[in-house]
């Protein structure tokens, strides 16, 4: 009695809601721009510090990093080096996709070899929106 319980279990949790869009494209390209839900995720390391939001993924072109029908989180910002992954919008369309060069060209470049990359000419209205941060798949 009178004994005095010690913790090591942080209790200072921070927790941050993320807006959570309903899909982006991991194949060939698409645009729903409308919230769906918002998830509430505990801020470990600061992993979702600043500008983050959540969108579904459509497609297998990242598997097998990202799965059809996962949850990616996105941190937005408007460069993202070579070799990351990263949501874009290229010519109207919303992609996930790993930002390559390819010749001294960048590219979009799937996972899933399946799928050819896509090329970005200069002509092109190209716009990088954020890099990838994580993944929550839900199981079915």
């Amino acid at each position: 009695m009178g004994r005095e319980i010690k913790s090591n279990i942080a209790t200072d949790c921070k927790f941050k809601d993320i807006p959570i869009y309903k899909s982006i494209s991991a194949g060939y390209g698409s645009y729903e721009n409308e919230i769906e839900n918002y998830i509430s995720v505990v801020n470990f390391n600061d992993v979702f510090t600043g500008d983050v939001f959540g969108v579904v993924v459509k497609g297998d072109s990242m598997e097998d990093t990202i799965l059809d029908g996962a949850i990616v989180f996105i941190k937005k910002c408007d460069d993202i080096p070579f070799g990351k992954i990263g949501a874009f919008m290229l010519n109207g369309c919303a992609y996930l996709k790993r930002l390559c060069e390819k010749e001294g060209e960048m590219v979009l470049r799937s996972d899933n070899s399946y799928y050819d990359d896509i090329e970005i000419k200069a002509s092109d209205d190209f716009t990088i929106v954020g890099l990838y941060k994580g993944t929550l798949s839900i199981a079915k």
